[in-house]
């Protein structure tokens, strides 16, 4: 059987809802690739809609497994992967129709050991399934060479996001081992870090991917303190192995814990948000960092007219 061009996973559980619209954006993109689906332990008919779209089309396949969490569900995709070039979409988000094509060009003209990104738009869906449109976050423009792990550890929150845009060629990503199981609040950033060392990175600076948030993501503050630590813990090791100094490692965990600040505040958990801005108050490195007074005012105007809405609605 010839090998395809791309193999796209998905990472599934408990993704009925969206996964046809997923899939058929994905086999959408072009005819030469895969589409594997990883059924992570889901306990609604997830496998029964995806065993459907099998019957419908050659180019999907379906694995399934106890739950054990989405990097283990994308590695399971990775041991599986039969095309030259390799990449992951979760089970609710959607490609403009020209990402695919737009990637592997890219890849085709880059040197070995070149990674693709794109940027992210953000969207919901309303209960008439109606899409309604947020904010954009474009790549960032990385700099080869050891100044980029400095750029790479100094990304916001927001622009993290931008790594879920990956196309690697798969002996690529078969190299760096895939996501780490270990640090489950933290797998993504801790791969593009790992791949920061010895990769580089090639941007095309148009939101190719569409990023979806649930209205219940806007309310919920899924275990911040967790994921902190596990940011904090990832920063510490960059500076041990001596990639970034102390300054830039210290201004880093300044900017995720002001990050961590602004999700409180999201979340409507303004006295939690006032809290963490307090301890960014009493450290010495948050002085100078501009974020640390816009976070105040920011607090002090949703005191008065409470949290803000993360989406500015426009739609579809």
């Amino acid at each position: 059987m010839q090998s395809p061009l791309v193999s796209v996973v998905i990472p599934a559980h408990n993704s009925a809802q969206y996964i046809c619209e997923t899939a058929a954006c994905v086999l959408a993109q072009m005819d030469d690739l895969e589409l594997i689906v990883i059924d992570d332990g889901s306990r609604d008919n997830t496998v029964e809609v995806v065993a459907g779209l099998a019957r419908q089309d050659a180019r999907v396949s379906l694995i399934q497994q106890h739950q054990q969490g989405l990097g283990a569900a994308r590695n399971a995709g990775i041991a599986v992967a039969r095309g030259k070039y390799f990449t992951t979409i979760d089970g609710d988000d959607l490609w403009a129709p020209t990402k695919l094509v737009q990637q592997v060009a890219v890849l085709e003209a880059s040197p070995a050991r070149t990674i693709s990104l794109t940027g992210v738009r953000r969207f919901m869906s309303t209960p008439e399934g109606t899409k309604v449109w947020s904010v954009e976050t474009r790549p960032p423009t990385l700099i080869a060479g050891p100044a980029k792990m400095a750029q790479l550890i100094g990304l916001s929150g927001a622009e993290m996001v931008v790594f879920n845009t990956a196309v690697f060629r798969r002996e690529d990503i078969e190299e760096l081992r895939g996501w780490s199981t270990e640090v489950w609040t933290a797998h993504d950033w801790e791969l593009w870090l790992r791949a920061g060392h010895s990769f580089e990175f090639s941007s095309i600076d148009a939101p190719l991917l569409y990023y979806r948030k649930h209205a219940a993501s806007l309310t919920r503050l899924h275990n911040l303190d967790d994921v902190l630590k596990a940011h904090e813990a990832l920063i510490t090791r960059e500076l041990r192995l001596g990639v970034v100094t102390e300054a830039v490692a210290r201004a880093a965990i300044v900017e995720r814990r002001l990050d961590h600040v602004r999700h409180a505040r999201y979340a409507g958990e303004l006295l939690g948000a006032l809290r963490r801005w307090a301890r960014l108050g009493v450290d010495p490195y948050s002085w100078t960092h501009q974020r640390l007074v816009t976070e105040f005012v920011d607090l002090l105007r949703a005191t008065v007219s409470g949290p803000p809405d993360e989406f500015e609605w426009t739609e579809f």
